[in-house]
């Protein structure tokens, strides 16, 4: 964000960092999309609204799914199956609430008519209360449960 401050005034630095904000966002968006387009074409054209409610609900109940079957034919143990199936709830919830709070945080930085952009040293920039060096390990918490959870769906297929 040293772009930022080389603006020359804070009305300048706050437009610089809400778009900064809107164009980071989207590409954690946008990235999930893609990585979860691999397993059809329904799940790479998910909305803002609607990917929510896929990672927290539908991929994990598509593992259980899947999971339960491989219990049924009695190729899993039921303590493993449980085990997976919370792990993906989890997963799911976790990647839902983070996805969503960033969503909110976009939403506060591209259309609030508030001041919520503030500068603090040594933190840097935060949108309301939430630094953005925060938004960095969203984004690697956000892919690392992907990967789980795109990884057991593998596993369970």
């Amino acid at each position: 964000m040293k772009e930022a401050r080389q603006r020359p005034t804070v009305d300048e630095q706050s437009d610089f960092v809400r778009a900064a904000v809107n164009r980071y966002y989207y590409s954690v968006f946008l990235r999930c999309r893609k990585r979860i387009s691999i397993y059809g074409r329904k799940w790479g054209k998910q909305t803002h609204s609607k990917i929510f409610e896929y990672f927290r609900k539908d991929i994990p109940r598509i593992i259980e799914d899947r999971v339960t079957s491989l219990m049924d034919e009695q190729l899993i143990e039921e303590y493993l199956a449980r085990e997976i199936v919370e792990q993906a709830k989890f997963d799911g919830l976790y990647i839902s609430e983070k996805l969503h709070d960033f969503h909110a945080l976009r939403n506060v930085a591209d259309y609030s008519n508030k001041p919520c952009i503030s500068f603090q040293e040594p933190e840097g920039y935060f949108v309301e209360i939430t630094p953005l060096v925060d938004l960095r390990e969203w984004q690697a918490d956000i892919d690392a449960r992907i990967t789980q959870l795109l990884k057991v769906l593998d596993d369970v297929s």
